[in-house]
């Protein structure tokens, strides 16, 4: 399952590389562009929490699998003579594939564990996806240099191989009708996470599709961009490895109000920084924010939960809901004030976020639950 997580998103790097690529030889509207985008997560925002629920009463592997053939299909589309509905209709079934396959694959990796057990199978995952995350865009890149044609064939060949992982890995025990999971109340814990993970979700958004152009208006050349988010993304990782390692912050809500304050500080960073040096520690700052609420929102949906793939559902629907807000509202502030401006959004959004985990927690007193 860890090297399914890692290799989806090393062929889901591969396929926004090259479906973005030729999203720019049929248009050069970045309105039309954009709109590829909002279709991918919209579809990813309507159909997670359904196909969460329906892992939960059918079972994870045939659902795994039918996402991989999905998105096999998608990319293939993109071999066809470029057209905008090619492009569209691309973006819409990794959609499906995004929908189906993560929160999937999020309930199977915490399968039948709880509290420690819980947090270092999740650690691993977590960790998998992330160094996938790191490294996909060197590979496609490296290959798109080449010719699109090898593009496809290594993302096709990625994506055969994730179905043979899966098939390898051992269903989950089959539950009968009468012991399918009943989907429960949620918890306030659970809710927490939810709130921190979509308000960080729209400053991701953000930052993948303005901070490129704020950065190059910066005078930062292409590789220095890449490098940026290459940091970026290993804040991630780093921060994964270190929730693994050490635990505890599960039941500390003082660790999730903090490294929160950490992601403002590295919004602040961005939204004035003008020099490499704090654009990257911005970065790294968010990075390890981000991380932190990630993995709280995935571990709360499932610690001592009986319908785990139903509240996975929701967690990357909030996660897709911030990531298609972020940038529509960030877009019209950068074109209505600066390039910087969506910046000091992120830090509204953040801080109204933890003033929300804050009232919650004050009334139901505290991160107590079941695992």
């Amino acid at each position: 399952m860890y090297v399914a997580a890692l290799m989806m998103d090393v062929v889901n790097g591969s396929f926004f590389l090259i479906a973005g690529l030729v999203a720019a030889r049929v248009t050069d509207n970045p309105i039309l562009i954009g709109l590829a985008g909002t279709l991918h997560f919209g579809v990813k925002i309507l159909l997670s929490v359904y196909f969460g629920h329906l892992s939960d009463r059918v079972g994870r592997k045939p659902l795994l699998i039918a996402s991989c053939l999905i998105l096999a299909l998608a990319v293939v589309l993109l071999l066809l003579p470029a057209k905008v509905t090619i492009v569209y209709l691309a973006f819409v079934l990794a959609g499906v594939t995004a929908a189906m396959f993560w929160p999937v694959l999020g309930a199977w990796a915490g399968e039948g564990a709880d509290g420690e057990q819980l947090l270092d199978d999740l650690g691993k995952y977590n960790i998998a996806f992330s160094v996938g995350m790191t490294v996909g865009p060197f590979i496609s890149g490296a290959l798109m240099g080449r010719s699109s044609s090898a593009a496809v064939g290594f993302t096709l060949v990625g994506i055969m191989a994730i179905i043979v992982f899966v098939l390898r890995v051992k269903e989950p025990t089959e539950v009968t009708e009468e012991e399918q999971p009943q989907p429960a109340a949620v918890p306030p814990f659970v809710l927490v996470g939810w709130i921190a993970n979509f308000a960080n979700f729209t400053a991701v958004g953000i930052v993948r599709i303005l901070f490129p152009k704020m950065a190059v208006e910066l005078g930062i050349s292409s590789f220095g961009v890449g490098t940026l988010f290459g940091l970026f993304y290993l804040a991630w990782l780093v921060t994964f490895v270190i929730m693994r390692v050490y635990t505890g912050w599960q039941h500390n809500p003082g660790t999730l109000y903090l490294l929160q304050g950490v992601g403002i500080g590295g919004f602040a960073l961005l939204w004035r920084a003008r020099s490499m040096v704090g654009l990257a520690l911005g970065l790294v700052l968010f990075g390890g924010c981000v991380a932190m609420t990630y993995y709280s929102s995935l571990f709360y949906c499932q610690d001592g939960q009986p319908d785990r793939g139903r509240k996975t559902g929701f967690h990357e629907f909030f996660l897709g809901a911030g990531m298609l807000i972020g940038p529509f509202v960030g877009g019209i502030l950068a074109d209505r004030f600066s390039l910087q401006t969506p910046f000091a959004f992120c830090i509204l959004v953040t801080a109204i976020a933890i003033i929300a985990q804050i009232r919650i927690l004050q009334r139901e007193g505290g991160l107590s639950h079941p695992g």
